[in-house]
C-alpha cells in the first residue's frame, strides 16, 4: 500500500498510524526525509513494528531499536560524507586552501553541514564564508533568508 505524506511530518504520522490500524500492515517502509521519518517512527515504536527507511540524515535521533536505515550510508554522516568530499578535493593537483560552505538550515542538511565546517577546520582550510538558508526559502537574494559569517569562526 502506497500512501503520499507530501513530506509532511504530521501527515505522516497520521498515515502511518493508518497503515497500522486500519490497513493493518506489518512491515512499514519509508517515508522519506528526517522529520517524516521521526514521524513514522514513533508510530512504528508505539506499535511495536519494523521500520525500514532511507534518508534518516541525523541517525544519533533514531531512538527506537525496530527502525533500520536501508541507504547504506554511513552512520554518523557529519563526519563521513564531508571527509570523503574534502579527501577528493584534497587529492586534486592544486588542493583548495579555502572553502566557502552555502547551506539549508534543513535539519539533516544542516547537521552534516556543520561536520563539514570542523572537517574543514582541522585540515587547514579557511573559511571564507558560511552562508545558511531558511528551509523553504525560495529567494535567493542577497538581503532575504540568509544568515552569513564570515571568515573563520
Amino acid at each position: 500500500m502506497l500512501k503520499d505524506d507530501q513530506s509532511r511530518p504530521d501527515l505522516a504520522r497520521t498515515l502511518y498510524e493508518q497503515l497500522i490500524t486500519v490497513d493493518k500492515v506489518d512491515l512499514l517502509s519509508g517515508p522519506y526525509g528526517t522529520a517524516s521519518i521521526l514521524s513514522a517512527m514513533g508510530i512504528a515504536q508505539r506499535y511495536n513494528k519494523l521500520l525500514l527507511h532511507n534518508t534518516f540524515g541525523t541517525p544519533a535521533l533514531a531512538k527506537y531499536d525496530l527502525q533500520f536505515s536501508t541507504s547504506g550510508g554511513a552512520g554518523d554522516p557529519e563526519n563521513v560524507w564531508p571527509n570523503l568530499l574534502l579527501n577528493a578535493v584534497a587529492s586534486a593537483p592544486n588542493p583548495p586552501r579555502t572553502i566557502a560552505i552555502v547551506t539549508s538550515k534543513f535539519p539533516s542538511l544542516h547537521f552534516i553541514s556543520l561536520g563539514a565546517r570542523e572537517a574543514a577546520k582541522k585540515r587547514g582550510l579557511s573559511e571564507v564564508l558560511y552562508l545558511e538558508w531558511e528551509f523553504g526559502n525560495r529567494d535567493f537574494g542577497r538581503s532575504r533568508g540568509a544568515s552569513r559569517t564570515r571568515g573563520p569562526t
